[in-house]
């Protein structure tokens, strides 16, 4: 449903390899820019409106970080690279799930997505026969024939927005307060004013706010706080 110019002038834009994107990206963040096309096509590096959170010395520091990484890793092949920040984030995710489990006295088990002999027998596959529009995990249901077909024939995940909406209005003061306390506020990097505003927004439901990355921005602030407290304890940083 897009007009094919700008379509194809993003598909040309993410064609140009990593190494450039992670430069405009960089370029984006230091003059406090959005930098996205806007059409839902698949990029590199989008940088969305919560890059307006970041203080001077914020914009700074995420801009540094972006060029670096444009340079250090250089241009990689799209697919492979994104398979692997796949995994990388799965695994990031369930290390930094441990506070949050050990709070609930849940015991964390194993991840089959991170199982070695599993991730190489998924990635010998081709992308293609991994990746079907219209069918939701394919291999899964080849994989696991006698799942139900309600499971495997659905075309997306769950959407948890309706949960999230309704803890942020429940706990809005904890949460406001928890954007005060921050670590990432209290060392000048995000201006706790913008984040405010965006909760506020959010639990009133005005405007169009970027949900996503205020759930990154508590969670990592709330695992920060719990992740310094041993630490201070025993003298560590």
């Amino acid at each position: 449903n897009e007009a094919p110019g700008p379509l194809w002038k993003a598909v040309q834009d993410a064609a140009r390899g990593r190494s450039l994107a992670m430069a405009r990206a960089a370029e984006a963040v230091a003059h406090g820019r959005v930098s996205g096309d806007g059409l839902g096509t698949w990029m590199w590096c989008p940088v969305g409106p919560a890059a307006g959170w970041l203080t001077e010395q914020g914009r700074e520091t995420v801009s540094q970080m972006l060029d670096e990484s444009g340079r250090a890793v250089g241009d990689v092949d799209a697919g492979e690279w994104d398979d692997w920040s796949a995994l990388t984030h799965n695994g990031s995710v369930l290390r930094d799930s441990a506070p949050v489990f050990a709070e609930h006295g849940i015991a964390q088990q194993a991840s089959p997505f991170l199982d070695n002999e599993t991730v190489r027998a998924c990635l010998s596959i081709g992308a293609g026969e991994r990746r079907c529009p219209g069918a939701y995990k394919p291999l899964l249901a080849l994989a696991l024939p006698d799942l139900p077909a309600w499971l495997v024939g659905r075309d997306s995940k769950g959407h948890f927005g309706p949960l999230l909406y309704q803890g942020l209005r429940a706990r809005q003061q904890q949460l406001h307060e928890l954007i005060d306390a921050s670590a990432l506020v209290t060392a000048g990097l995000i201006d706790a004013v913008p984040v405010h505003a965006t909760l506020t927004g959010m639990v009133s439901g005005a405007g169009r706010q970027p949900l996503p990355a205020l759930e990154n921005f508590l969670t990592i602030s709330w695992w920060l706080s719990r992740a310094a407290v041993p630490a201070a304890a025993g003298g560590g940083r």
